[in-house]
């Protein structure tokens, strides 16, 4: 009896060895088989059943398909964080200017939107160590991005399947995972910029005020990370104008509506300047990316 354990014990750690080689298949298989651990392991009907019901639970319930998502993000990105924890020059850059303004009150960022830096600011002062408020910050602001992908594909394409794999593939994008690890501004300017997108989706099928004052915030979070983002300003009057052009929008009801997210989403910008304490940074800093912006339209104009 004792001879026959020895033999089963050998060739199971021989074979838990292997998963360091990459043969993982092998030592599982050979765990599910082997005598010794029988009943340890389902068989592989189980294992095919099991996971067959798995995916069809989450198919069919949506909170559960949610959290599936959520959770599945939440591990991709915290294996990334642990691989990868050595950060960059602009993130050590953006930390320091975070826990500086935190410990004095002065941004020293000037030539960037302090908004990022102000958000990382606010969980030092919460009081988590700079470099954990940092990795809050990026997991937090890449956690929901999957799923926000999955709910604009939905609202476009009605495709549940064409849903998901827009789910997956935002989950395993190398630049989604590289910014989940990285604390720079475009984990919060990717996540602002897709509930925005999401919003619109909303404004052009529903055509209620609503959606558009959801345009207005999300706008007014995500012209406070990136500048590029103004370019949604001029975007959606053109989304608008082609569903008036496909007389699918009633124009006055289409002026009415861009008008209040013109209105509400610069009075929320100038809130949220307010409120972050960086009113001179944002004025000096958009008005010389917008006459960069106009001087090269006119320039292209006339070539």
């Amino acid at each position: 009896m004792i001879q026959k354990k020895r033999n089963f014990i050998f060739p199971f750690f021989r074979n838990l060895l292997l998963i360091g080689n990459g043969d993982i298949l092998l030592s599982i298989d050979f765990m599910k088989n082997n005598l010794w651990c029988k009943g340890a392991f389902m068989t592989k009907f189980q294992w095919k059943t099991a996971v067959k019901n798995c995916y069809c639970f989450l198919k069919t319930n949506r909170f559960a398909g949610a959290s599936g998502l959520l959770l599945l993000t939440a591990a991709v990105h915290l294996w990334a964080q642990s691989l990868v924890p050595v950060w960059e020059r602009d993130s050590i850059t953006y930390v320091t200017a975070a826990t500086h303004w935190a410990a004095t009150g002065e941004y020293l960022l000037p030539v960037f939107p302090p908004l990022p830096c102000f958000m990382v600011k606010v969980l030092i002062q919460l009081g988590l160590q700079p470099e954990t408020a940092a990795k809050c910050f990026t997991f937090l602001t890449g956690l929901p991005v999957p799923l926000l992908g999955y709910l604009i594909a939905m609202k476009m394409t009605g495709n549940r399947r064409v849903a998901r794999y827009t789910a997956f593939m935002l989950i395993f994008h190398p630049m989604l995972i590289y910014f989940s690890v990285q604390p720079l501004r475009d984990s919060a300017y990717i996540l602002f910029v897709s509930l925005l997108t999401l919003a619109a989706v909303d404004a052009v099928k529903k055509q209620t005020v609503v959606p558009w004052l959801l345009c207005a915030l999300w706008s007014a979070f995500s012209w406070a990370c990136r500048f590029e983002t103004l370019e949604f300003f001029l975007l959606l009057p053109l989304v608008a104008a082609v569903r008036v052009w496909q007389k699918s929008y009633p124009w006055k009801r289409a002026l009415l509506h861009l008008m209040t997210y013109w209105v509400c989403s610069i009075v929320l910008w100038i809130v949220l300047t307010v409120a972050t304490g960086g009113r001179e940074v944002f004025v000096s800093q958009y008005n010389t990316y917008i006459k960069h912006k106009l001087t090269l339209l006119v320039q292209r104009w006339k070539n």
